[in-house]
């Protein structure tokens, strides 16, 4: 894993070093300067590295495109079976919830419907994050895929609480997520001058704030995170809400997954990068290594996901929706997701001990 990143520094380093020697050796850097030059460096020795990078981009970038490019070649070809089966899985959830808002839409009364048209949005968002794990996984950052993966639970909880409570839920759902826009504008208007931006204006900033204010009065739980959902679950920390409908047990996972979020210290040891590690290293870099449970869990969460919204209104026997579809594709999608985990499983089997 620390070889892919020593070929891109080693010219660099190997420059540094002779621009040094020739500061030196023709007067224009003392001996003792050279021992703090990290500590304060020269404007001279910084303007002479800058244009001899400069000057060598081309070859520097084309190296350094060529070993991430053989990483991720040979990063692929070990997990092939199992990132195959995964962007094939997200397809077919992206066609299952299509295939559903086709059928929906044929009714005039589903056209302005509160809780599809908020469950389609997440749906939407999860197959988006769902790319982005993808993404990540191929190009060798299994942490930062299952930090994306803590965002799919998040929708996969929230989807299912809102198709549980309906209408109303998903209505409230809206409601707070305007108030955390104005919470989000005045965020912004602290800081737009500082970072050169353009500030709203006091009469838009006045009128958001009315705005919030008229939804804060019909339910001051609106405040507080999740809060939309004090009134259905009676709780609005997301531990509860995991509770509520049954996925308490993705608890610790979800809180590790947390990790790589913030800043807490964390060993090296603890990263699924350096499942196979022989050594203690600092991973600055991709890795070959601990695919397996952002992989698998990602399928999970995107599955419960697309069944809750392809499902919505599947209950009500009265609903004209054709859910045979939806059917259909749900017990293919679980399919799917037993083959990605074991794919993915077979390989980590077959690593060295």
């Amino acid at each position: 894993m620390q070889d892919e990143t020593r070929g891109a520094f080693s010219a660099f380093r190997e420059k540094m070093e002779n621009l040094l020697k020739d500061s030196i050796s023709t007067g224009k850097l003392k001996p003792e300067q050279a021992e703090t030059i990290f500590n304060k460096t020269p404007e001279m020795l910084v303007d002479e590295t800058y244009k001899s990078l400069e000057t060598d981009r081309t070859k520097n970038l084309q190296e350094i495109i060529s070993d991430e490019d053989g990483f991720v070649e040979r990063n692929y070809e070990r997990w092939k079976e199992g990132f195959d089966l995964l962007r094939m899985f997200r397809h077919i959830c992206l066609g299952a919830g299509h295939l559903f808002q086709q059928e929906f839409l044929k009714y005039p009364q589903f056209k302005e419907d509160v809780l599809l048209g908020v469950l389609m949005r997440l749906h939407a968002r999860a197959c988006r994050v769902t790319g982005e794990v993808i993404a990540l996984l191929i190009n060798g950052y299994p942490d930062g895929a299952l930090s994306r993966w803590r965002t799919l639970h998040e929708i996969a909880v929230i989807s299912i609480v809102l198709k549980k409570y309906g209408q109303a839920a998903a209505e409230d759902y809206i409601r707070y997520a305007r108030v955390q826009v104005v919470n989000g504008m005045e965020r912004y208007q602290k800081t737009a001058q500082a970072m050169g931006r353009e500030p709203y204006s006091l009469e838009e900033i006045e009128k958001a704030r009315e705005w919030r204010s008229k939804i804060l009065a019909s339910d001051k739980a609106f405040e507080s995170t999740n809060g939309w959902a004090r009134k259905y679950v009676g709780a609005s920390k997301f531990e509860k809400l995991q509770i509520a409908v049954g996925l308490e047990k993705w608890d610790s996972d979800y809180a590790s997954a947390s990790l790589d979020i913030h800043s807490a210290y964390r060993e090296m040891r603890s990263l699924l990068g350096m499942a196979e590690a022989k050594e203690e290293i600092l991973l600055s870099g991709p890795s070959n290594s601990g695919m397996t449970e952002p992989a698998h869990f990602t399928a999970i969460a995107l599955s419960q996901i697309t069944a809750t919204f392809i499902l919505t209104y599947s209950e009500d026997e009265e609903c004209p929706i054709d859910h045979t579809g939806s059917a259909i594709f749900t017990q293919l999608i679980n399919r799917f997701v037993h083959e990605i985990g074991a794919a993915f499983l077979a390989v980590d089997e077959k690593r060295p001990q």
